[in-house]
């Protein structure tokens, strides 16, 4: 079970709010961080649902088994040398979603932190889906690349309707999708990671990576 950390929230908080001035990162900030890691580890009802299918060998990307056709030339590039991808959603539930709502009306700065810390608690989870994958197929030589999710370059954001119907995340974690693209709960996230024996991970991924000075070894690529 993935666990949001006081020291997370702090980490994501001084790079991206404070501009690593941790002068700037005073003791109420400090307090409202607790509250909502809190609040998150209590109410948060984390899920996902993963699946593998083999690449086509066609002109064009498709998941074989399937009539689901991985469109657009950034996703086509992302996934060169790769032979299967590992397909996941991944949610933390909708109570999170209403703690939100109700602080936006009660503290609107409290409900912001909160927000953010949510948000950082799905990325948390994502990382552990890439992280065991890693570890899952390291021994039979494969390499795994970054996870891609549609909305990035030309890869359709209408292509989570597609990804939600193939990994039945609607009956397995209560997903649904807006006529506009957008999964509620809010903080749910589907995306793709290629694998193969020439895969390629994107290491500029990691000098962007807000963990970056406290990574213990690079889990999600090394």
């Amino acid at each position: 079970m993935v666990k949001l950390t006081l020291e997370d929230a702090k980490d994501y908080f001084l790079k991206h709010v404070y501009n690593n001035k941790p002068e700037h990162m005073d003791a109420e900030c400090i307090k409202q961080l607790e509250a909502c890691v809190d609040l998150i580890n209590t109410y948060e009802h984390q899920d996902y649902t993963t699946a593998i299918f083999e690449l086509s060998n066609e002109d064009f990307l498709r998941l074989k088994g399937t009539n689901f056709i991985l469109q657009g030339e950034s996703i086509k590039a992302h996934l060169s040398g790769c032979n299967m991808v590992l397909m996941f959603v991944a949610t933390i539930g909708y109570e999170i979603d209403k703690l939100i709502a109700i602080n936006q009306v009660k503290d609107i700065t409290f409900s912001y932190f909160l927000d953010a810390c949510a948000g950082l608690m799905i990325e948390k989870i994502c990382e552990d889906i890439q992280a065991k994958l890693l570890i899952n197929l390291r021994q039979k030589g494969y390499v795994i690349t970054n996870r891609y999710s549609c909305g990035y370059g030309d890869f359709p954001l209408s292509a989570q309707n597609q990804f939600v119907e193939l990994l039945d995340a609607r009956k397995k974690l209560g997903v649904t999708i807006s006529e506009g693209g957008m999964m509620t709960p809010t903080k749910t996230v589907s995306a793709l990671i290629g694998i193969g024996s020439k895969a390629v991970f994107d290491k500029q991924r990691c000098k962007d990576c807000f963990k970056k000075d406290t990574c213990q070894g690079g889990i999600c690529s090394d």
